[in-house]
This record gives structure tokens, sequence and C-alpha cells, in this order.
């Protein structure tokens, strides 16, 4: 399918609307409702929840990595170049770039609250990046297969 100049700007500002938008959305959505409350986490617990999380937010970087490689060495496949060449893998790279940046909030998050603590806002914030970068990692899972098949 030929994607329209329109059609990738369009996808384009949506695939950054939604990784900017999603985690502050679901941040100030359950810091609004729960509050400080829902910060009784003790301080060994909350040390290795983001000592988690920014593994993962490191290492999955590598993972991210990795689907691109894989899908620039489909290069002389006739589905890749027809994919390609209709424009979809300019919204690719935006979406494989939204996936990097909710990966960077993820470990940067968990790295400033294990040097704050107790801050509710920033354990919210890391929570909401971290199930957005799932989100968008699961798109670009389901890209690279739908590329092999």
């Amino acid at each position: 399918m030929q994607l329209s100049n329109s059609d990738i700007r369009t996808l384009r500002v949506l695939c950054w609307c939604l990784a900017t938008g999603i985690p502050i959305l679901l941040t100030g959505l359950i810091y609004i409702t729960v509050g400080n409350s829902i910060f009784e986490v003790s301080e060994s617990r909350l040390v290795a929840i983001t000592t988690i999380t920014s593994t993962y937010g490191f290492t999955m970087t590598g993972f991210v990595a990795a689907i691109g490689a894989y899908l620039l060495s489909l290069g002389s496949k006739v589905s890749f170049n027809f994919w390609k060449n209709g424009g979809n893998l300019k919204v690719f790279f935006h979406l494989y770039a939204a996936a990097l940046f909710l990966l960077f909030a993820c470990f940067i998050s968990s790295l400033l609250l294990l040097a704050v603590f107790n801050n509710a806002l920033l354990y919210v914030a890391m929570w909401s990046a971290l199930i957005t970068s799932i989100l968008y990692l699961a798109a670009l899972v389901f890209v690279a297969i739908k590329q092999t098949l």
C-alpha cells in the first residue's frame, strides 16, 4: 500500500503524540485519583523495583536495536522493498524512535527515583513510561513479524 506524504505526516504526528501523551495522561490520571497514597513502598522494595525497571529500559534498547537491524537485513526481500517504497519505512522509524524515547524515559525516571526516593509523581511516571514502552515494543514486534511472512 502506497502512503501519501500526508498519510506519512499524520502517522508520524500520531506516533509521537501517543508516545508523549499516553504517559502524561496516565501519570496525571493515576496521580490525581490516587495521589500520595500509592507511595507506600518500603525503601528496599523501591530500590528493587527501580533497579529492575532501569535494567528493563537499558536492555530493551538493545532489543529494539536488534529489531531494526533485522528489518534492515531484509532489504533484498521483495515484500520489504514494496513496504519501503510505499513509505512505510519512514513511519516505522518514527515508531522505532518513539520506542527508544519511551525506554529512555523509563530508564531516566527510575534512576531519578533512586536518587530522590519518596516521590510519588516520579513513581507513577516511571510506571506510565514502562506501560507505554511495552505497547510500543509490541507494535515493533508485530511489524517485524509481519515482514517475515
